[in-house]
This record gives structure tokens, sequence and C-alpha cells, in this order.
């Protein structure tokens, strides 16, 4: 199997007949454009709400109906778990990965494809703690970061993986490939658990 796109599909006028009914504002994209649409609002720290396709069957929200973020950010943990998921905010998000960059930035080199394997962040994308930070207890040690990609890093230094491939989810590939390469956006996002 490729993927667990299994599950129902909306079609663009089903959705636009729900916007309009609902008096939601929206802009109306082409497929040529999303992704480059969707990597400046990632760079911009925007959360972005994924529908599209056919929904996932299975535990895990893996593109079609995900909620994604900036990993970079040091702020969008706090903000997608208070504002969204209304949880703790120091809970990390699991990170989604061009599997063929998913070795940079991971000690894995395999495919994860359904959000399943854990893997640590590389060593060389790690930020060890300080001695003060060493010392600190509770919610204030939870909050040092510690990797270039922090809201998706557990405390250990770990991260639940998901890595995307073109011939499976080529829009969803394409969101981390929208921008030009010297304004690009990490091959990486975050998303919803």
């Amino acid at each position: 199997m490729k993927g667990s796109y299994l599950g129902p599909k909306d079609s663009e006028e089903e959705i636009e007949r729900f916007l309009n009914a609902n008096n939601y504002p929206y802009t109306k994209y082409s497929r040529q454009d999303l992704p480059g649409v969707v990597a400046d609002l990632l760079a911009a720290e925007k959360v972005i709400g994924l529908h599209q396709g056919r929904m996932e069957f299975g535990p895990r929200a893996l593109g079609a109906r995900s909620i994604i973020g900036d990993a970079r950010s040091t702020k969008m943990q706090s903000i997608m778990n208070l504002k969204i998921k209304y949880r703790e905010s120091f809970r990390p998000f699991a990170p989604s990965i061009l599997r063929e960059h998913v070795s940079d930035w991971f000690e894995l080199n395999e495919d994860s494809p359904y959000m399943l394997m854990v893997a640590d962040v590389s060593k060389t994308r790690r930020r060890m703690m300080t001695s003060d930070e060493e010392k600190l207890w509770g919610i204030d040690k939870l909050k040092v970061i510690r990797s270039e990609i922090p809201s998706v890093t557990h405390v250990d230094y770990s991260a639940r993986i998901q890595t995307v491939r073109r011939d499976v989810n080529p829009l969803y590939w394409g969101y981390y490939r929208g921008l030009p390469r010297k304004d690009r956006l990490p091959d990486y996002c975050q998303h919803k658990l």
C-alpha cells in the first residue's frame, strides 16, 4: 500500500458551496500556484489547515487533513497547542519531511510514511543545553530550545517522523518545494499529531 488515503474526498464544488453557505472568506489557487503560496505562509509563521484529496485512513493526519506550521519557529509549538489543540503548550509536534532529505535532519535513512517511527534529531542539528539550562526544572526545562527545529524536537532529542514521497502525495510533497532554492524552507514542516 502506498499512503493511507482511502477515505472520502470532497469535490471543489462541495467545498466552495460549504464556504459560501457559511460566508467564509477564501481565495482559490491553481494547483500549480498552491505549493508556493503554502511555502510562503509557512515561512511567515502562519498555521495552515489542509483539506485536500482523499482523507487518511488510520490514526494519523498525513497531509490530507492536517494542520501544519514551520518547525523552525520557536513559538509555533505553543501557538498550535494552546490555540488549536487546546493542550499543554510544551508538547512537540511530529515532523513531515521529504523522504530524500530525512537523513540530513534525523538519524534515520528509511521510509516512515505512517508516522510510526521515532528517530533522533541529527547531532549536527541539535543545540546542547548550557549548564544553567541543565539545572532548570519542570516546565522551564521543557521550554529550552534543543535543535534547529524546536517545534518537533522532544526533550530527548527525538521526533516521530513522517517521510513524504512525491509518488505517494505529490501536492503535499510540493509544499516543501514551493519556493526558489535560495528562499526555500528546509525540507520539513510540522503537523498535527
